[in-house]
């Protein structure tokens, strides 16, 4: 986890535009029901709206991605672990 201080330079940077596209690395994924999952910014604190970077649900046997922030993208997949990386591109 990143300290406040370090929160503080990524939160004026995603202010001005600045902060890089997360790497697959810095994404969290977590269970949020039954075949729905939350994709978050590990970098961000986990509290500030701003870390949520969209949500994948499982829906027939395929993955639905949807990455919120700047307008809205969506993408199927076959996996989960295919769906991740979706996030990463955004």
């Amino acid at each position: 986890m990143i300290s406040a201080s370090s929160t503080d330079g990524l939160v004026g940077a995603l202010a001005s535009d600045e902060l890089p596209a997360p790497t697959v690395g810095d994404l969290v994924v977590q269970s949020v029901s039954d075949g729905v999952w939350r994709v978050r910014d590990g970098r961000l604190p986990e509290h500030d709206a701003l870390c949520v970077l969209g949500v994948i649900e499982e829906a027939g046997g395929s993955f639905d991605a949807l990455a919120v922030g700047r307008g809205l993208k969506r993408s199927t997949f076959a996996s989960l672990d295919e769906a991740i990386p979706f996030f990463a591109r955004q």
